[in-house]
């Protein structure tokens, strides 16, 4: 009802329906006529789902003894609105309507927003995704409530985070949110300069960026979500991955999304590395792309927003450009088992620091072919190598 008001339709379409009987029932008959999905989402409090190819349907059971006692157990007052089907009007009994007008997000009460305190996070996404204000009551009882958001399970506060991320300007609302404490109970440190390098990162044109970095970004990691809104919630965490890994783990963050978010700060520090050696130091970029590894693109994008190694980037680009390119795409000219084979040597930690160190060196130039590669190694190592067993005569 809020979007409709607001002329900002969904597609695919997303409806909420109320009805005062037996919702999972309804809900049943409804994909059944319609042929679509069903899924019942919460059996004790009769709320089922029909998803269908141009529209998503949630039907639940009326709580209240009429729909406006449960418009009154809402969160905001813009999202206490709804349509009665047959009489053909509209239900505003809290205001949500001038709200709208006036572009502000109002809580229905404290009360509401404690019985689920997800609703607290909630609050900045929605003025996030529509643009609103907050209202200066329901802002200081945001602030109130703010410890009660530890209780909430923490896929749910991933979700909402994440959302609010997806926001093409987050930084002012993460910014609100922070200043109230409603950030503080899952994030409790936020880099010194994580709002101000998240709003530099928003302020980018997304469409400028190079071809290859815009593609790479826009891959989803996880369900769905684009590579990119990691690169965003890059900018709030700390630079000590001691400090940050272990709230990406107690927010239940994939392994995938940890360990992007963990190359993508090991590549920030080898770039501040890189900006201080020499421009011809080709074993400074290698380094730097072994660290940043598949987080590249967003090391790029962070960079290209911040204004740093503006005359680094265009080199780096390069190499990343080429997928044969041995600085930024190692690709082994042997493997383990030629080195053992060839040289003789025996199988333990020695083969893995000789490969490292073929690939330093063929990033550098040094060696171009197999053969290179294995003189090379002989070289390194003659002590190491076993002889050969002596020949049948």
């Amino acid at each position: 009802m809020r979007d409709a008001l607001l002329g900002r339709p969904r597609h695919p379409l997303d409806l909420d329906i109320v009805v005062p009987g037996d919702a999972v029932a309804v809900a049943r008959r409804l994909a059944n006529h319609h042929g679509g999905g069903f899924v019942v989402l919460d059996p004790k409090r009769q709320i089922a789902r029909v998803v269908l190819p141009e529209a998503t349907l949630d039907v639940a059971r009326q709580v209240g003894p009429d729909l406006k006692t449960d418009l009154g157990r809402r969160d905001f007052r813009v999202n206490a609105l709804a349509y009665d089907l047959h009489q053909g009007l509209l239900l505003d009994p809290l205001g949500g309507v001038a709200d709208l007008a006036a572009g502000r997000l109002c809580m229905v009460s404290s009360q509401n927003l404690a019985a689920d305190p997800l609703r607290l996070l909630r609050a900045y996404r929605q003025a996030a995704q529509l643009q609103f204000t907050l209202e200066a009551e329901t802002r200081a009882a945001l602030g109130h409530l703010a410890p009660h958001l530890g209780r909430v399970a923490p896929e749910r506060v991933q979700t909402e985070l994440i959302t609010l991320l997806l926001q093409p300007q987050a930084a002012p609302w993460l910014n609100l949110a922070w200043a109230d404490g409603v950030l503080q109970p899952w994030l409790p440190v936020l880099r010194a300069d994580g709002l101000t390098r998240l709003a530099q990162l928003e302020a980018t044109d997304f469409a400028q960026l190079p071809a290859e970095i815009a593609t790479a970004l826009t891959k989803p990691l996880r369900h769905g979500r684009p590579t990119w809104v990691l690169v965003k919630l890059a900018c709030l965490l700390p630079a000590d991955a001691t400090v940050f890994l272990p709230i990406l783990e107690k927010l239940r963050f994939s392994r995938a999304e940890i360990q992007y978010l963990h190359r993508l700060g090991h590549g920030q520090l080898a770039m501040a590395a890189l900006e201080t050696a020499p421009l011809a130091d080709v074993l400074a970029r290698f380094q730097m792309f072994q660290a940043a590894d598949s987080a590249f693109p967003g090391l790029a994008w962070l960079s290209q927003a911040a204004g740093r190694c503006p005359h680094l980037l265009p080199i780096l680009l390069e190499h990343y450009r080429n997928p044969r390119d041995p600085v930024a795409h190692p690709n082994p000219l042997v493997t383990g088992q030629d080195l053992i084979e060839h040289l003789h040597l025996q199988r333990g930690p020695v083969i893995g620091e000789l490969l490292a160190d073929l690939a330093r060196a063929h990033a550098q130039g040094k060696i171009a072919t197999p053969a290179e590669a294995l003189a090379l190694a002989q070289h390194w190592c003659p002590q190491k190598a076993v002889p050969p067993p002596p020949a049948i005569p």
